[in-house]
């Protein structure tokens, strides 16, 4: 029997590759030598809080598959835990398209627009991690009424992973509360976005080790 395919193009995909698209098309009609270093630290925030998340997604869908957990999308049934984490999929990809709104590069012949300060970046990424937060807990939920009848390592895979998120929200949380009583300059807020940067990596090594990207070992071959 054929394996069946993990990483086929779905709506969601779809949904990324617009914010990925309405990005490359500023960058294109921008005035690049007038875009200022905070700009383009933001542009890159931005890209790879769309990119991780990306490679996330496809990750979890793997795991999904080798737990044989959770129905696919076209076999969930509506008002059901999955069908509600399918809708926060949806608003998270649109939160990401939001967060791209709000980069504003300088256009030729046209008066420079001032990007959004860095709370609005800030405050989007706060609410991207609460809805990363809601889908977990559904998560959480999901992997606890299987394991009422079927002993699974996903229970295990999907609380730490909901821990992970947990500790990443109160961070951006925190995060969030010092841009907007600080007001830092452009040059730390360069700073603090490359810092982000580092950190949204490390949560995502954080949940292929312990949560709910966590795929299983594979055999070798000969």
């Amino acid at each position: 029997m054929a394996d069946k395919a993990l990483d086929r193009l779905t709506f969601l995909d779809l949904l990324y590759a617009v914010a990925v698209t309405d990005l490359a098309i500023r960058v294109a009609n921008a005035d690049l030598p007038r875009v200022p270093a905070v700009d383009w630290s933001v542009l890159a925030l931005i890209l790879t809080v769309i990119v991780l998340s990306w490679i996330g997604l496809h990750k979890n869908r793997t795991a999904m598959a080798e737990q044989s957990l959770r129905p696919d999308i076209g076999q969930i049934q509506f008002a059901s835990p999955r069908f509600f984490q399918f809708l926060l999929e949806i608003v998270i990809t649109m939160l990401y398209f939001a967060m791209g709104l709000e980069l504003k590069f300088p256009i030729p012949k046209d008066p420079d627009l001032a990007t959004a300060p860095e709370e609005w970046i800030t405050g989007f990424l706060l609410a991207i991690f609460f809805a990363y937060l809601l889908w977990d807990a559904l998560d959480v939920g999901l992997a606890n009424k299987t394991n009422e009848t079927t002993a699974n390592p996903w229970q295990k895979r999907a609380t730490a992973g909901m821990n992970v998120t947990a500790v990443a929200f109160v961070l951006s949380m925190l995060l969030f509360a010092y841009i907007l009583l600080a007001r830092p300059g452009n040059t730390v807020v360069c700073g603090i976005n490359f810092s982000v940067i580092i950190a949204l990596w490390l949560y995502r090594v954080a949940q292929d080790r312990w949560g709910n990207t966590k795929t299983a070992p594979q055999a070798a071959t000969t």
